[in-house]
């Protein structure tokens, strides 16, 4: 396994070697490319994720008091929506503001997490990928659990670390699972274009040594530099050039092998 590594960084040319890789090796690399995401992950979202917890306690102190009333948020507050470098809170308990709108409104500014306090739920935006709870799945709720739940973020006890990787990393791999199907799927197409008699299985196989250097490459430069846009259709048009590149020299190696043989007939 760790010589498909080495060529994936060293001969990309030549990562067609690992069409007949076993498939442990192919589950193995799976689980450690999505574990060295997960770690470049932190080093981007840390520094976003101590501003949270700094704003989130200038948040709290606006939060009125409220409760639940047939699973449904009310107070004596009006509805109001709060700002700050890195967090913007909806307290909406007369129905006009959605999901919908929230994620429309976090196209439009650089804060990385929306919280919406809505009228029958509550809703998460962060970085794009959202979460709802009904308060039909909560009991009692009460401002002072929200409180709490806010005091929690900011208790980056080891116990709390440890869970945030384990979730980020479960988070990496669904992505990963997501986004390489169709890497797969495109893959397999040009192998049948290129007519190179490549199975399904093998192409896959291909396909994730060639996606190892554009991924480590994207979200390295993401965590360190500047966080990249489009960072999935970067992957995997690169991946795909790699892909191409490696089943294109598999070809010219093939038939100047059979041309030998040939020869030597």
């Amino acid at each position: 396994m760790i010589n498909y590594v080495k060529t994936a960084f060293t001969k990309p040319k030549e990562i067609y070697t690992g069409r007949n890789m076993k498939n442990a090796h192919f589950f193995s690399l799976a689980l450690l490319l999505t574990f060295a995401v997960t770690l470049l992950s932190l080093f981007e979202f840390l520094p976003i994720g101590q501003n949270i917890i700094n704003d989130f306690n200038e948040v709290k102190e606006s939060i009125p008091d409220f409760e639940l009333v047939d699973n449904e948020l009310e107070s004596d507050a009006d509805s109001y929506i709060y700002q700050t470098d890195s967090i913007i809170l909806y307290f909406d308990t007369e129905d006009q503001v959605n999901s919908e709108t929230i994620n429309r409104n976090m196209n439009t500014t650089s804060v990385p997490l929306s919280v919406g306090l809505l009228q029958d739920e509550i809703y998460l935006n962060m970085m794009g990928q959202d979460y709802s709870i009904q308060y039909s799945a909560l009991e009692h709720f009460t401002t002072g659990d929200l409180k709490s739940m806010i005091d929690s973020v900011g208790d980056l006890s080891p116990g709390m670390i440890i869970f945030f990787v384990i979730f980020l990393f479960i988070f990496n791999l669904f992505l990963f699972v997501f986004q390489f199907f169709p890497l797969a799927l495109f893959a397999n197409l040009i192998s049948i274009y290129r007519r190179t008699a490549l199975r399904f299985g093998q192409s896959a196989k291909i396909a994730l040594l060639a996606t190892i250097l554009p991924t480590l490459i994207v979200h390295l430069i993401s965590a360190v530099i500047y966080p990249i846009s489009f960072q999935f259709e970067v992957i995997f048009g690169a991946s795909l050039v790699f892909y191409y590149m490696s089943i294109t020299e598999m070809k010219k190696r093939m038939e100047k092998q059979n041309n030998h043989d040939h020869d030597e007939e």
